[in-house]
């Protein structure tokens, strides 16, 4: 027996909370921490899109941990 199309509304886009960063700053943390990484070489020869997925999450991750520090949340400590 063939599926029913779903009807309904579409998800209204999320609006960010009051204390999230901007995109420019996500962009400017982003960049942080490649740089902290040593993958700025790779990205400007590659681009974005050539990192690994273990990169990505690396840069994510780094992402997370500035964030944290910088709203002084504790028990975060950087591990390299």
């Amino acid at each position: 027996m063939p599926k029913k199309a779903q009807t309904g509304k579409l998800e209204e886009p999320r609006i960010s909370s009051p204390g999230s960063p901007r995109p420019d700053q996500l962009l400017q943390l982003k960049i942080q921490a490649t740089e902290a990484l040593g993958l700025m070489e790779k990205v400007r020869e590659v681009g974005w899109g050539g990192l690994t997925a273990k990169e990505t999450g690396s840069i994510g991750g780094f992402m997370s941990r500035i964030q944290k520090n910088q709203t002084g949340v504790q028990g975060v400590e950087a591990s390299e």
